[in-house]
């Protein structure tokens, strides 16, 4: 990768208690760049975003946002700098209206409601529909967008996506993954991408890192990686 780097993980090693889950994993995201993590089931891939959020503690390592060394900071101000966070499982609360997800999302703007307003609805047209129904109401998909548009309002420099498809019908998986695509490319927001589709996942991404029992074992452009059949047997275990 050339250029500055938004993201920089160094060595980092994840335990919980005397399980050992990430072991010296290294990698990077440039500006403007969508990276897909790649794994199986237990890989340890949730455990990396989770660490890199500070929500699971790192024994070792390090992790720089655009050169800043953000190891060991709490979670609001990891969140504050600049990232945002989409965790799996479709995190909204299902008792504020859409709107009000979507505040809670822009709070660190000096106008929310612009925000809003003026970026959200060109990428989720749904949600403008939506803006007084309560987030527990929406279907599973709408709830997702929601999960996706509220990570967005903050105007993030780097998006990290955890399984943003998991058990969506094809045609939204391909909305999201255009969603995704057109954030990077207009609004300039690099993305860390979790997802379980390999071959989806490294179409939309410039490139990818392999997880295999906390370790990366493979890298490389999202179309090298297609084309390598150690890509396959790490992620599938066949």
């Amino acid at each position: 990768m050339n250029g500055p780097r938004v993201l920089h993980v160094e060595q980092l090693d994840t335990a919980y208690g005397q399980t050992q889950i990430l072991r010296g994993v290294s990698f990077e995201v440039g500006p403007r760049e969508i990276v897909a993590i790649l794994g199986r089931n237990g890989a340890g891939k949730t455990t990396l975003l989770r660490s890199i959020m500070g929500l699971t503690p790192a024994r070792s390592g390090r992790v720089d946002f655009k050169a800043r060394d953000i190891t060991g900071l709490p979670t609001y101000e990891i969140a504050a700098l600049g990232i945002g966070y989409v965790p799996q499982g479709k995190h909204i609360f299902p008792r504020l209206t859409v709107a009000e997800n979507l505040r809670l999302g822009a709070r660190l703007q000096r106008s929310a409601e612009k925000v809003v307003r003026s970026e959200v609805f060109a990428h989720f047209p749904v949600l403008g529909e939506r803006l007084a129904q309560h987030g527990g109401t929406l279907s599973g998909g709408e709830q997702q967008m929601l999960a996706i548009a509220r990570g967005l309002v903050g105007d993030p420099e780097l998006l990290i996506l955890d399984e943003p498809s998991e058990g969506l019908q094809p045609s939204l998986v391909e909305a999201i993954r255009g969603i995704i695509a057109r954030a990077c490319r207009e609004q300039g927001v690099a993305v860390l991408l979790v997802e379980q589709n390999l071959v989806q996942s490294l179409r939309l991404s410039h490139r990818g890192y392999v997880l295999e029992t906390g370790r990366i074992v493979l890298e490389g452009s999202g179309t090298e990686l297609l084309a390598n059949p150690h890509t396959r047997k790490a992620f599938l275990g066949v």
